[in-house]
C-alpha cells in the first residue's frame, strides 16, 4: 500500500509493469516511424518534403490525446486501463489503415490516429509514473523508464528489419497491427488496479509559483535532446539510403545499432557522477554525439555509418539520463509533478523537429538530417553547462 512519501514503501508491481509497457510501446512507435519513412518513400515514391508532412499530423494527434487523456488519467486503475485499451485499438487501427494507403495524400489521417495512440500511451504511462515516483525511488524508476523506451525502439527495429525484403511493407504493417491489439486485449482482461493514491506533501496553495532559471535550462536541454533523437530515429534510414546508397535492410541495421547504443548510453550514464557534482560528466556524452555526427557526415561506407550511429546513440542516451536525474525532484510525488507535461512536450519536440528536415531538404540537402541533431546536441549541452554554473554560483544542490 502507498504511504507517506517520506517513508519506505513498495509500489504495486502492476503499476511498474504497465508504466514500462507504455514507454516500451512509445519506443516501438518511434522505431516504426524511422523504418516506415524509408519504406513509404520507396512504395509511394515520396520525396523528403512530402514525407516530412506526416509529422504535423502525428503531433496534432498527440496534442488531441494530451487533452482527452487528462480526465481518465486521474483515475488510476479504471482510467489508465481505458487509456491502454484505447491506445492499443488506435495504434492497431492506424497500422492497418496505413497498409492500404497507396497515395501520399492518404497518409495524414492514419498518422493522426497513430499520434493519438502515442499520446494515450504517454498519458497512461505518465499517470502511473507519477504514483510510483517518490524521492527514495525516483532515480531507479527514471533509469528504468528511459531504458524501457529504448528497448521498445530496438524491438521495433529488429522486427521490421527481420521482415524487410521478405514481406511487403503492407504485410509488415498488418503484422505489427496485431501487437497493440493483443496488448489492448491483455489490458482489458488482466488488469485490476484499485490502490489508494500516495499521501504526499504539496506546495501550500497560497504560495505563488516563481520562475526557476534552473528548471527552465534543464527543460530546454531536454526538449533539444528529444528533437535530436527524434530526427535521428526518423530520418537516419532515409539519409543512409540517399547519401550512401544503403539498402533498406542496411539502413535498418544501422538504425538497430543506434537504438542499441541509445539504450546502452542510458544504462552507462547511471554510473556517471551527477552534473552538479562533476561537469566532466557533460564532456563525454557531448563529444560522443558530435563525433558520431561527424562520422555520419564524412563516411562513405556502411561500417563508418554504424560507428557514427553508435557514437551518436551513446552520447544522446547518456546526456538524456543525466538530464532526467538533474530534474528528478520535479518528477517525484512530493512536488507539484510536471512529469506529464514534460513527457508530452518531449514527444512533441521529437515529432515537430522532423518536419523542417523534410521541408528544407531540397534547399539544404539530406545532410540536414545529421546537421540538425548535431546542432541540437550542442545547444542542449550548452544549456546544461549554464545550469551547472548557475547551481554552483547560487549554491543550490538540486532543482526545487
Amino acid at each position: 500500500m502507498f504511504v507517506d512519501a517520506g517513508r519506505r514503501h513498495t509500489p504495486q508491481p502492476a503499476y511498474v509493469r504497465f508504466a514500462m509497457l507504455g514507454l516500451f510501446a512509445m519506443g516501438m512507435v518511434m522505431a516504426l516511424l524511422g523504418a516506415g519513412l524509408q519504406l513509404w518513400s520507396l512504395q509511394l515514391s515520396l520525396d523528403a518534403r512530402t514525407a516530412g508532412n506526416i509529422f504535423p499530423a502525428l503531433a496534432a494527434g498527440l496534442l488531441a490525446a494530451f487533452f482527452l487523456s487528462r480526465e481518465p488519467a486521474k483515475s488510476v486503475g479504471p482510467g489508465t486501463r481505458v487509456l491502454f485499451v484505447a491506445s492499443g485499438v488506435l495504434a492497431a487501427t492506424a497500422l492497418a489503415a496505413m497498409s492500404f494507403v497507396y497515395a501520399a495524400a492518404w497518409l495524414p489521417g492514419p498518422m493522426f490516429v497513430l499520434g493519438a495512440a502515442l499520446g494515450c500511451f504517454a498519458g497512461a504511462a505518465a499517470a502511473l509514473l507519477e504514483r510510483i515516483l517518490t524521492p527514495r525511488r525516483a532515480r531507479g524508476v527514471l533509469d528504468l523508464a528511459a531504458v524501457s523506451f529504448c528497448l521498445g525502439g530496438l524491438a521495433g527495429c529488429l522486427s521490421i528489419r527481420a521482415a524487410a525484403g521478405f514481406v511487403s511493407p503492407a504485410g509488415i504493417l498488418r503484422a505489427l497491427a496485431m501487437l497493440p491489439l493483443l496488448a489492448a486485449v491483455a489490458a482489458s482482461r488482466a488488469w485490476r488496479l484499485r490502490l489508494p493514491l500516495p499521501s504526499v506533501v504539496r506546495e501550500p496553495a497560497g504560495r505563488p509559483r516563481t520562475f526557476s532559471l534552473n528548471f527552465f535550462l534543464v527543460s530546454c536541454s531536454l526538449l533539444l535532446q528529444s528533437a535530436a533523437y527524434g530526427i535521428a530515429a526518423c530520418w537516419l534510414t532515409v539519409y543512409l539510403s540517399r547519401a550512401l546508397g544503403l539498402t533498406t535492410r542496411g539502413g535498418m541495421t544501422v538504425l538497430v545499432v543506434f537504438w542499441t547504443a541509445l539504450a546502452a548510453g542510458r544504462a552507462a550514464a547511471a554510473r556517471l557522477p551527477a552534473l552538479r557534482d562533476s561537469v566532466a560528466s557533460l564532456a563525454g556524452p557531448t563529444a560522443a554525439s558530435c563525433l558520431g555526427c561527424v562520422f555520419l557526415l564524412q563516411t562513405a561506407r556502411a561500417s563508418g555509418a554504424a560507428v557514427g550511429a553508435a557514437l551518436l546513440g551513446l552520447g544522446l542516451g547518456s546526456l538524456h539520463l543525466l538530464t532526467l536525474r538533474a530534474m528528478e525532484r520535479r518528477c517525484t510525488a512530493g512536488h507539484e509533478s510536471r512529469l506529464r507535461e514534460l513527457l508530452f512536450l518531449s514527444l512533441a519536440a521529437a515529432l515537430l523537429a522532423c518536419w523542417p528536415v523534410g521541408r528544407f531538404e531540397s534547399a539544404l540537402g539530406i545532410e540536414l538530417a545529421v546537421w540538425a541533431p548535431l546542432g541540437c546536441s550542442l545547444a542542449a549541452a550548452a544549456a546544461l553547462l549554464v545550469f551547472v554554473i548557475e547551481q554552483r554560483v547560487s549554491g543550490e544542490s538540486a532543482l526545487a
